[in-house]
């Protein structure tokens, strides 16, 4: 059974449309205008501020929900501590925030690849 992204969500999600390959636990950006009325996202880019967290897996053209808010997990690119503040790296992956835009900060700590908790801001 895979590990679910939610961990808490009083925050609202939404729907988007994929236009690429997009992995579950990863930050997602607009990535061009709607289409079919949902928002047109892709893995966000390193410093980006995203859109939100992709909540499962989807491929081109397919729907997605994104969590906006809450508490979620999100996967590493490098090792994190508890405590940090955190922006988007390569991929929507997350690593502690050094010049990108603070996007969250970590609930938990996690080693790289690994999944951390982020409280969204």
């Amino acid at each position: 059974m895979p590990t679910p992204t939610r961990v808490y969500a009083p925050g609202q999600d939404v729907t988007a449309v994929a236009t690429g390959t997009i992995a579950a636990h990863r930050f997602v950006a607009v990535s061009a205008n709607r289409s079919g009325g949902n928002i047109a996202v892709a893995h966000g880019a390193a410093g980006v501020r995203p859109l939100g967290v992709a909540t499962h897996d989807a491929v081109s053209g397919e729907p997605l929900t994104v969590a906006r808010g809450g508490i979620v997990r999100v996967q590493t690119s490098a090792s994190i501590s508890a405590g940090v503040d955190v922006q988007v790296s390569a991929d929507g992956k997350v690593t502690t925030a050094t010049t990108g835009a603070v996007v969250g900060i970590a609930v938990t700590g996690a080693g790289s690849g690994a999944l951390a908790e982020i409280a969204l801001l």
